[in-house]
Formats: structure tokens, sequence, C-alpha cells
């Protein structure tokens, strides 16, 4: 079963006291990153979600505030040794908006050690599938083994639904389903390929 350690996004963090400029820059270089710790010398201090944050790096005069200024904080801390399931039951009691903003992985000693969002746990998910799939396990098995974590992040996007979020929690909401919900197609048609390619069903052209 998965832990966090497994998909979260081993970025690195940036400092708190580094100006948002540098923080564009970095999200510029990487279009992967959902999300950015804060780090001080006391450890994680915050998250910089992607969207909100390039939203508000178009006001003028923005690049020179510093990313404590512009974090969200408290960051939501969630053990990386953790299975995905229970840490995504965790979150969704204790602050559902992280799951769509992102949250710190953090060691048993409270060290940073990555961090996540839904998109980017399945995004994780599928690598760890095509790995998988590329070591010689049957992608027909492979596709249906990834179907139930995907199913279990889209049933939480649905929870995250009742809860009264901003706006741009939502945006990522409706990111996240769609993203889902695409997996969950390219799923099935892959393993009805691998049917095709390993000779069943076969099919009567000239019928």
């Amino acid at each position: 079963m998965d832990t966090l350690a497994q998909l979260i996004d081993r970025r690195e963090p940036v400092q708190a006291d580094c100006p948002c400029e540098t923080v564009l820059e970095r999200f510029i270089r990487d279009p992967s990153a959902h999300a950015l710790a804060v780090v001080d010398a006391s450890g994680p201090v915050g998250v910089i979600p992607r969207d909100s944050f390039l939203a508000r790096m178009e006001v003028p005069g923005s690049g020179e505030l510093s990313a404590r200024s512009v974090m969200s904080a408290p960051p939501a801390l969630i053990a990386s040794d953790l299975t995905v399931e229970a840490a995504v039951s965790r979150l969704l009691l204790d602050a559902p908006e992280a799951l769509l903003c992102g949250f710190v992985a953090v060691d048993a000693a409270g060290r940073y050690e990555g961090v996540g969002t839904a998109l980017g746990l399945l995004k994780g998910r599928a690598r760890v599938q095509a790995s998988e799939a590329r070591a010689g396990l049957p992608l027909a098995l492979v596709a249906a083994e990834a179907r139930e974590p995907v199913n279990a992040a889209l049933a939480a996007v649905e929870r995250l639904r009742r809860f009264r979020l901003p706006d741009d929690a939502l945006a990522c909401l409706d990111t996240v389903a769609e993203a889902g919900a695409g997996v969950l197609s390219l799923l099935g048609a892959a393993a009805e390929l691998d049917e095709v390619a390993s000779g069943a069903p076969r099919f009567d052209l000239e019928a």
C-alpha cells in the first residue's frame, strides 16, 4: 500500500524571507509544481499554492514581497510514513483545503520531506503504476489496481465540495476532478488495448 513518502513532491522548499520574484521563477521553471513549501530555521512554516500565487503576482510590485507575506500559514503537517488513504482521511477531518492548496509531509522528527496536493498524489500514483507496468506486470492488472486510489481521490473531491472553500480552492477542486476522470478514462483504454495486444478478445474482421 502506497505511503506519502512514495508520492509526495520532494521539491526544495523556499525560505520565508525569499522574495516572491524568486518564487515566481521557481513556478515558471517547473510547471508541474502545484505548491511550494516555505521554511525558516524552525522548520516548515507555510505553503504557497501555485494558482493563487500566480494570480497575486499580476498585481504590480508583488514580486518585492517576501514568501512569508503571501504563504498560507500554518501549513497542514502530515507524517510521510502514513498510507495515502490514512493521510487523506486525516486531512479531510483537520484541513480539507490543504488537499487542494498544499500540505507538507514531514518525518518523525518534524523535518520537511516534501509537499503534496490531491492532484499531485494522483500523478504520483500514476507514475508508480507506470513503473510497475514497465517491470512486466500485466497492464490490465496494473490499471485495475490503479482505479481504486483514483476513485478514492474522486470521492474525497465530492466530500470537499460540501465545505465552504474559497474560489481559488474550488478551481483547484475542479482541476482535480477533471484529472481524475481523465486518468480513469486512460486506464480503461489501456486495459482494453492490453487485452487486444495479448490476443483476447479476438475479433473476426471478415464477419
